[in-house]
């Protein structure tokens, strides 16, 4: 359109998303926000930052809590990392599949440790530490092949491993807060 003919612009319409996608969306959208102000993040900048209506947050989701467990449910789903780490298993060298797990687990821990720190895990989402007891075993069955050159027990050293990478991401998360003081 030309300048001063009267017409004004037509912006290009948002494609809908299908009700999962856009659930995921919305979540993927709040993870920065609560790892940043936990539940005191508003609606109103959730909404901003998925680029919809308040509105449509609590048609998605009933309401603000509801939203804020979703995302504590999304960042405690570990599926997909075991999946990855799994998928490690075909590097021959041990070296490689232990920094390759490394990478996997701690890009995990960054992204889902401010927002369990700031909302808090409840007691119902991972009875006993399963999630962690999950992680561990696959990290055990990346070091089974190497079992018989290692000094100590794969179920030990797995243990050792994943709560290395839990220290180092919990100390860059604290440190980070201590810096903003």
């Amino acid at each position: 359109m030309t300048r001063g003919s009267g017409a004004t612009a037509m912006t290009p319409r948002r494609q809908l998303l299908a009700p999962d996608a856009r659930r995921a969306a919305i979540i993927e959208a709040t993870l920065p926000l609560l790892a940043e102000h936990g539940p005191a993040a508003t609606s109103a900048q959730i909404a901003k930052a998925a680029g919809i209506s308040q509105g449509t947050i609590f048609h998605v989701f009933g309401d603000k809590q509801e939203l804020i467990d979703a995302a504590v449910r999304h960042v405690l789903d570990v599926d997909p990392l075991l999946a990855e780490l799994a998928a490690l298993s075909v590097e021959r060298s041990l070296y490689g599949r232990l920094a390759a797990c490394a990478d996997l687990i701690n890009g995990h821990l960054v992204r889902a440790m401010p927002v369990l720190m700031k909302c808090g895990v409840p007691d119902e989402q991972d009875p006993k530490g399963r999630l962690m007891a999950q992680v561990r075993g696959a990290v055990a069955d990346l070091l089974q092949p190497d079992a018989a050159s290692l000094t100590r027990p794969v179920e030990e050293l797995a243990g050792m491993f994943f709560f290395l990478c839990v220290a180092g991401v919990q100390q860059v998360a604290l440190g980070d807060a201590d810096a903003r003081r």
